[in-house]
């Protein structure tokens, strides 16, 4: 496949950068419900880490944002 046009880029990083917003928003929002905690632990991970992975997630995504758009 071809590489992506520089607008075509920008476009796949906005969509990926809202939708890891709803993700990060969802995790933090459920963080201290006993009931998500119990469903995700287990096999060395821990609630925590979700939590980790989707600030990392988003704030990774916004970086690529930014250098697109400067």
């Amino acid at each position: 496949m071809p590489a992506p046009t520089d607008d075509e880029l920008r476009e796949q990083v906005a969509d990926e950068l809202a939708v890891s917003l709803t993700h990060l928003r969802r995790v933090e929002s459920q963080f201290w419900e006993g009931g998500w905690r119990t469903d995700h632990k287990g096999q060395g991970t821990y609630p925590e880490n979700h939590l980790w992975e989707a600030v990392h997630g988003y704030l990774d995504l916004l970086d690529a944002a930014r250098r697109l758009n400067p």
